[in-house]
């Protein structure tokens, strides 16, 4: 969990994120989709989507060398205002991807939710070149995005059919798509199968999962509705 209320906030944007206009403003700041690139140096580099004050993906440098973590923002991306992102993943070269749910100017927005039509996209941002669509990564509300350990390949959440898509960032060849039902689920990356299901009604005080990381034997979950973290052991499986 991290607390992204009160942050230390530098006033000189880093490199190579000079893009970025200014700090939000207190009050301008609604995060979620978070994602850490790790460095061994032990400061890393957290990305957080952002909808209050500006579309963003806000870009913080996290500090785990101190007895207590230490956040601090360093710069943003700043997206097309029209554009509503959801998550972010880094890629190995310095790049990101960000997945995008939908354009709030698309006059058929919510026909083509309901029926489950493409809505949204991928995009890839890198420090020279700034942000592109990627090829084929049109779904219906791109939600959660991650990416393999050598970048190559996307996986992304389509919230609108309830689908998870393997697709190579090139765009050029067949996805592979397994469709979830309301569960947590541990695919196999490669052949794209599900080996392990864990299924978890809700309860008064959690539910909605939108996340899940796996710690040793803890789940730990996320959700998009509630002011906490869940978490499970697998062995009560």
């Amino acid at each position: 969990m991290v607390d992204v209320t009160y942050p230390p906030v530098d006033t000189v944007i880093a490199a190579p994120y000079q893009a970025c206009p200014s700090p939000l403003q207190p009050g301008e700041r609604f995060v979620h989709g978070i994602n850490v690139r790790l460095r061994d140096s032990g400061v890393h580099e957290l990305y957080a989507v952002n909808h209050v004050g500006r579309e963003s993906v806000e870009v913080y440098d996290l500090d785990s060398n101190q007895p207590v973590p230490i956040l601090r923002w360093k710069g943003c991306i700043p997206l097309p205002e029209s554009l509503f992102g959801n998550a972010v993943s880094p890629l190995p070269n310095g790049g990101l991807v960000i997945s995008i749910s939908y354009d709030s100017t698309d006059p058929k927005l919510m026909e083509k939710m309901m029926a489950g039509e493409k809505t949204g996209h991928a995009l890839e941002w890198f420090p020279a070149q700034g942000l592109s669509k990627v090829p084929g990564s049109e779904l219906s509300v791109n939600n959660g995005i991650e990416t393999s350990a050598d970048g190559e390949w996307l996986y992304i959440n389509s919230s609108g059919r309830g689908e998870l898509t393997r697709m190579p960032r090139s765009g050029v060849e067949t996805f592979a798509v397994c469709e979830l039902d309301s569960a947590i689920v541990e695919i196999d990356p490669l052949s794209m199968e599900i080996i392990n299901v864990v299924s978890r009604s809700r309860t008064p005080v959690f539910g909605a999962v939108t996340s899940a990381i796996r710690i040793d034997d803890t789940l730990w979950l996320g959700t998009l509705r509630g002011n906490r973290v869940g978490y499970m052991t697998m062995a009560d499986d």
